[in-house]
């Protein structure tokens, strides 16, 4: 299972890693690294486990950004991980993961999981 956390007003989730794997795998590293915005990858695994084994996927909604967690792209350090790396989602593939969160949380896309940019909280 795979915790979609938050750090205030959104609630907790555990989600199975397969309803948040097939979009993880999907992306295209490429373009989501060249793209504007803020999407941060990090690194997080349980003590004594083996980075070559662990298929850790989540995802977390800070302060109104995505946090997409899998060891295959996490590559660079900050203050909280020891691997994590700064991109950013837009268009087509910020909907496909909103609806992925949605559906997996059973929720109408109303109700549910909504990316908000930094522009409409200004």
């Amino acid at each position: 299972e795979v915790e979609l956390l938050s750090y205030g007003p959104v609630e907790s989730w555990t989600l199975t890693r397969q309803q948040l794997v097939g979009f993880a795998e999907s992306l295209d590293r490429e373009r989501v690294f060249r793209a504007k915005g803020v999407f941060h990858v990090r690194d997080e695994q349980p003590a004594g486990s083996d980075p070559q084994d662990d298929e850790l996927v989540a995802l977390n909604y800070v302060a109104g950004r995505y946090s997409l967690i899998d060891l295959d792209i996490a590559t660079l350090g900050d203050e909280r991980t020891q691997r994590g790396s700064t991109v950013v989602l837009m268009g087509e593939d910020l909907k496909r993961l909103e609806d992925s969160v949605n559906h997996a949380l059973g929720l109408a896309p109303h109700d549910g999981f909504r990316h908000t940019s930094r522009s409409d909280q200004l």
